[in-house]
C-alpha cells in the first residue's frame, strides 16, 4: 500500500511454524508519506480479552537504513526486568518482531529505511483486565506469539486433542512420554535430549488432566518439562497452570528461598519480581540454587500424590532461555566433600557455598554446623562417631545429597581418609578450602612451601621434636589435650631452645589473637583455645 499507494482486502502471511493464512484488511488509509491499515483479532474458541481487537501497522519511510519497530497508543512499555522485552522498550515480543521484518524485508530500498508503527486503540482499557499491571507492562497491551496462531488450550475440545495424542504415541510403541508444557519445554527436548516434537504432547495448563489421562492409559513414565513459572505453581499444588485458577509463583519462591536460608532482604527483593523468570538471577546471585532443586522435588510429590504413585514422574526446570536450572529425579547424587575454610564465613569459596546450599543433609562438628543454623537441613553432629557417620552416609547418599564439612581443606589431616575408604572413587567430590595454614602464614608475610605440616589433632608426640629440630620451619596443627604452652615446654625439655612461635588462636573469628614469643615465654603463657602454631628459627 505504501509502494503502490492501492488499498489491499486481504494479505497472505506466513506463520512461525508454516502455516499460511489469509487475513482480512480493514481501516485502510494511504497518504503521500504513509500507509495504514488494521486486523482483528480472532481467538477462535479462546477466551481472551483481545478477541476482536483492532491491531493497527502504520509504514512509513524514515532516514535511518533499515527496518525499525516500535510501538504507539494502546502497546505497552515494559518497566521491570524478567521479560523477552528490554525495560523502556515497547512490549512487541521477539517472535511478531521477527514476523514483521520477514514481511518487510523484501520491500527495502537501498537509500531509506522503513519505521513500522503498531497501535491497539483500546489496548489501553484492555490491558486493565490482564496481568500486565502486575508485570510491569504499562499504559497498553503486549504483542506476544510464539506460532502466529491462537491455540485453544483452554477448551474441553482442546484437552481431548491432547489426549488423542497419547493414543497416537501408545501405538508407535512409546510406553514413556514426555510431556511439555509449552514452546520453551519443546525447544529444550529437541535441542539437549534429541527428541523429535511428534514425541512429545505439548500440555499448555493441563498438567493434572493429561497426568490422569496417562495413568488412565497405563503409561509408565513421564517426563514433564516446562518453565519454572509453569512448574512451580504445580509444586503448590496446582495443577491447572492457567492464570484465572491462581497465581502464587511469587509468594512460593520467596517461601522457598526462606527455607533455605534466605535472609529478609534477599525474600523483600523475590517478593518485589513481577515473574518467576526475575527471580532466577537473585537466587544464583545469592547462591540459592537449591531452591530449584527444592522446585522440582515438590512438583514430583505434588504429582506422585494427585496420580496416587501410579505414573513414575520426572520434572525438568527451565528458565526462558531454557536453561536447565533444575531436574528430579537427578542424576545418581554424589557425597560432597567440602573445605570450610578456617571458619569464617568469609573464607567460604563460591562452589562450598552453592554445594551447602543444595544439600539436604549436613554433617560435620559442631562448630561447623553453627556456620549453617540458618539453614533449614538436616544436620548430624560428628564427634568421633566416625563409624556411625560413615555408616549412615553409605545408607542414604542415594536417598538425600549429603554434604560433609571438614575444617580448613580437605586435603590436610581431615575426614576424607575415612571417606575415602568406605566409598568408591567416583561415589564423592571434594570441594577445597582454605586452609588455616595458608592464612596463618598469610598472616606473617611467609611462604609455606618448604614448612614441614604436622597435626598433633588426636595423635601421639612421637618425634614431634626431632621434627623441629631438622626443620628450619614447621606448621603445627594443635589440639586441646596439647595446646601451645605444652608443646613449647615439651620442646624445651628436649633441648630446643633457639626457636620463636607464632601462635594463631580462632583464626578468622571476631576474637582472633596472633601471639609472638620465643618458646620459653610461651611456656608460661595459658589459656589458648583452638590453635594453630608456627614454630621457626
Amino acid at each position: 500500500m505504501l509502494i503502490n499507494k492501492k488499498a489491499i482486502n486481504s494479505v497472505d502471511v506466513e506463520t512461525p511454524n508454516g502455516v499460511r493464512l489469509n487475513l482480512n484488511i480493514v481501516d485502510q488509509k494511504i497518504a503521500r508519506n504513509f500507509a495504514q491499515c488494521a486486523v482483528v483479532k480472532d481467538a477462535g474458541d479462546d477466551p481472551d480479552v483481545t478477541d476482536g481487537a483492532r491491531i493497527y501497522a502504520k509504514v512509513r519511510y524514515c532516514g535511518k537504513k533499515g527496518i525499525s519497530i516500535t510501538g504507539a497508543e494502546g502497546v505497552g512499555v515494559v518497566t521491570k526486568p524478567g521479560l523477552a522485552v528490554e525495560v523502556g522498550k515497547y512490549a512487541i515480543n521477539p517472535t511478531p518482531k521477527a514476523m514483521i521484518i520477514k514481511e518487510v524485508t523484501p520491500y527495502l530500498s537501498k537509500d531509506k529505511g522503513i519505521e513500522v508503527i503498531i497501535s491497539v486503540p483500546e489496548g489501553k482499557k484492555i490491558a486493565m483486565r490482564t496481568f500486565n499491571p502486575r508485570l510491569g507492562i504499562v499504559g497498553g497491551i503486549s504483542i506476544i506469539g510464539t506460532t502466529g496462531i491462537v491455540e485453544p488450550k483452554s477448551t474441553n475440545a482442546y484437552k481431548k486433542s491432547l489426549s488423542l495424542q497419547i493414543d497416537v504415541l501408545k501405538a508407535a510403541g512409546f510406553k514413556n512420554i514426555t510431556l511439555v508444557l509449552g514452546y520453551v519445554g519443546e525447544n529444550f527436548c529437541e535441542k539437549s535430549k534429541g527428541l523429535k516434537s511428534e514425541s512429545m504432547v505439548k500440555i499448555g495448563d493441563h498438567v493434572g488432566f493429561m497426568l490422569l489421562e496417562c495413568a488412565k492409559k497405563n503409561i509408565k513414565k513421564v517426563l514433564l518439562v516446562g518453565h519454572i513459572g509453569k512448574l512451580v505453581k504445580v509444586a503448590n499444588g496446582q495443577l491447572d497452570t492457567n492464570i484465572r485458577c491462581g497465581d502464587n509463583r511469587i509468594k512460593t519462591i520467596a517461601r522457598y528461598a526462606k527455607l533455605c536460608g534466605a535472609k529478609k532482604e534477599i525474600i523483600e527483593e523475590i517478593s518485589a519480581q513481577g515473574t518467576a523468570e526475575a527471580t532466577i538471577d537473585i537466587l544464583k546471585k545469592h547462591n540459592l540454587a537449591q531452591v530449584f532443586d527444592m522446585i522440582a522435588k515438590k512438583t514430583v510429590d505434588a504429582i506422585n500424590e494427585f496420580v496416587r504413585n501410579q505414573i513414575s514422574v520426572s520434572c525438568i526446570l527451565l528458565s526462558l532461555r531454557g536453561e536447565e536450572l533444575s531436574a528430579y529425579p537427578g542424576k545418581v547424587n554424589k557425597v560432597f566433600i567440602i573445605g570450610t575454610g578456617p571458619g569464617g564465613l568469609d573464607y567460604l569459596l563460591p562452589a562450598a557455598k552453592r554445594e551447602i546450599c543444595r544439600a539436604d543433609c549436613l554433617i560435620g562438628a559442631g562448630r561447623l554446623l553453627s556456620l549453617f543454623s540458618h539453614q533449614n537441613k538436616k544436620k548430624i553432629r560428628v564427634e568421633g562417631h566416625f563409624k556411625e557417620v560413615i555408616s549412615y552416609i553409605k545408607k542414604n547418599k542415594d536417598k538425600e545429597k549429603i554434604a560433609v564439612l571438614v575444617s580448613g581443606d580437605p586435603g590436610l589431616y581431615s575426614f576424607l581418609g575415612q571417606i575415602q575408604l568406605a566409598l568408591k572413587k567416583e561415589a564423592y567430590v571434594v570441594i577445597p578450602g582454605i586452609s588455616a595454614m595458608q592464612i596463618a602464614f598469610a598472616k606473617i608475610g611467609e611462604s609455606w612451601q618448604d614448612a614441614k605440616i604436622i597435626s598433633i589433632h588426636g595423635r601421639k608426640r612421637g618425634a614431634l621434636a626431632k621434627e623441629v629440630k631438622d626443620s628450619d620451619k614447621v606448621f603445627l596443627f594443635t589440639d586441646a589435650k596439647f595446646p601451645p604452652e605444652k608443646i613449647a615446654g615439651y620442646l624445651l625439655n628436649n633441648g630446643i631452645k633457639n626457636r620463636r612461635a607464632v601462635v594463631f588462636e580462632a583464626l578468622t573469628y571476631p576474637n582472633e589473637r596472633i601471639v609472638e614469643s620465643d618458646l620459653k615465654e610461651l611456656s608460661k603463657n595459658r589459656g589458648f583455645g583452638l590453635c594453630a602454631m608456627i614454630i621457626k628459627k
